[in-house]
């Protein structure tokens, strides 16, 4: 195991439990919001699952490059994009309860944390869909409980990694050059301020790994 792969193991423990409480398989089509470590690593764990169809939507079009690079099926721009248009198009039309068109998307998992996302994914959740909520919410939304209910749209919480810190280690060595795409930026110690420059800066990096000389 790569000593820079290594601290993977606690994000992609988080990003494990998220695809573990959302019971996707197979035949399931999956979107998830926010292509950051814990986005991009919920996309390689629905695909090395047997994902049929899984769909990565951010904002920063490098991240979207990205998740393509480790296995998403397809992006989307959401600044710029219609996002109920490409989820149509990509996953096909479904409805809600009251026969309302909808995306035929069956698993939202919010991995951006953004009240944006709550309200997108309600605005187009088909009947039965489900919406995990991995990120933290830094804001509260508005609900809109009226279009949950009329999509009867599942929600599921998903919090650290109760069991998955060590259930993710033989895969994540096993997929460790696939894995370590997610790091977009290696920074010796004597340069950690910067590091943690990178950090605090929205859009600046993915994951930043700190290195020791020997």
């Amino acid at each position: 195991m790569p000593f820079d792969v290594a601290p993977l193991n606690e994000p992609l423990a988080v990003a494990r439990h998220c695809v573990n409480r959302s019971e996707a398989g197979p035949g399931d089509k999956v979107v998830v919001f926010g292509a950051g470590p814990i986005g991009l690593g919920a996309t390689i764990w629905l695909k090395l699952r047997g994902v049929e169809h899984v769909v990565v939507a951010d904002v920063i079009p490098s991240r979207l490059q990205k998740a393509l690079a480790v296995g998403a099926d397809a992006v989307i721009h959401s600044a710029e994009e219609d996002v109920t248009a490409r989820l149509t198009e990509l996953h096909g039309q479904a409805s809600n309860a009251l026969g309302q068109p909808r995306p035929g998307t069956d698993i939202y998992i919010d991995a951006a944390g953004a009240a944006a996302v709550f309200n997108t994914v309600v605005a187009n959740a088909k009947w039965h869909a489900k919406l995990v909520m991995a990120a933290v919410q830094k804001k509260g939304a508005d609900v809109d409980l009226g279009g949950m209910l009329r999509s009867e749209l599942t929600l599921v919480a998903s919090q650290g990694y109760p069991t998955e810190i060590f259930e993710v280690t033989p895969e994540r060595v096993e997929h460790r050059e696939r894995f370590a795409q997610l790091i977009s930026h290696r920074v010796p110690f004597a340069e950690a301020d910067h590091a943690f420059e990178l950090t605090l800066t929205p859009g600046a990096a993915q994951k930043v790994v700190v290195t020791f000389a020997e």
